[in-house]
């Protein structure tokens, strides 16, 4: 088990935000939720706006654990260089977003679960990108029960792909840096394939291999999320798999890397 002490050590400020939602103080979800209560929460959504990407970052999470915004930067991407919209203008109104920009979000989320006496923590980082205000690709990271972690991604298409490789390169380097577990390499890999983008789903192929075996003769490395496994040897090997025969079928792998059965 963890100590509270060493919690409050590698996470002050977060278990603060933590008391601070968990009290009678709202966020941005819960006044955007009052001034529109048609809005249903679907997330992550082609249909969000700017607005309803933000306030769904700070959604209550489903589930008998604990979910906290430590970071969150927003870029008008129709500028260049990006121009960074101030979080509380928005989340008070006085920033409006328009209906034909462009925005990047980028959100890093920590979560908190105390299950049978255990305290297990968790931290990921998600990028959005929004065309015309509406979200056109994203990497959504979320947690479940004991803070597992689960992954969505969309890569962008087209024009978009350099705002994707900008937010990677020059945003999300200012986040968290926790391991990928090779599961979502494989996944995100898939993806690619399916976008046309051959040279990244290669690129996923080898960092999932990075830490998984494919010869069998080591385990999976796992991503340290408080030793709670994303997914087995078995799901890893037929993820890897499903990437394979994508890039297969569409001419992406002409030599099989090693291990490919």
């Amino acid at each position: 088990m963890i100590q509270r002490e060493r919690l409050l050590e590698r996470f002050p400020i977060a278990l603060m935000t933590i008391l601070f939602l968990s009290g009678c103080a709202t966020n941005y979800y819960d006044t955007y939720k009052a001034e529109n209560p048609e809005w249903s929460l679907v997330f992550p959504s082609t249909d969000a706006t700017l607005e309803e990407t933000v306030a769904s970052i700070y959604a209550p999470p489903v589930g008998a654990y604990q979910r906290y915004v430590q970071k969150l930067k927003i870029f008008d991407t129709s500028t260049d260089p990006w121009t960074e919209i101030d979080v509380a203008s928005l989340e008070s109104g006085a920033y409006q977003s328009d209906k034909d920009g462009s925005y990047a979000v980028a959100a890093e989320i920590g979560c908190l679960s105390n299950v049978a006496l255990e305290r297990y923590l968790g931290e990921r980082a998600s990028w959005y990108l929004l065309e015309n205000n509406k979200i056109s690709a994203f990497d959504h990271y979320d947690f479940t029960g004991r803070c597992a972690v689960s992954n969505t991604f969309e890569p962008a298409r087209g024009d978009q792909i350099p705002k994707e490789y900008a937010i990677v390169e020059n945003v999300m380097s200012q986040m968290t840096q926790v391991p990928v577990h090779p599961i979502h390499f494989y996944t995100k890999g898939v993806a690619y394939v399916l976008a046309g983008r051959g040279e990244d789903a290669a690129i996923m192929l080898a960092r999932g291999d990075e830490g998984f075996d494919p010869t069998g003769k080591r385990s999976v490395r796992f991503d340290g999320s408080r030793s709670v496994k994303i997914a087995g040897e078995d799901e890893a090997h037929q993820a890897r798999v499903q990437l394979l025969g994508a890039m297969k079928r569409e001419g992406v792998l002409e030599t099989p890397p090693v291990g490919a059965r």
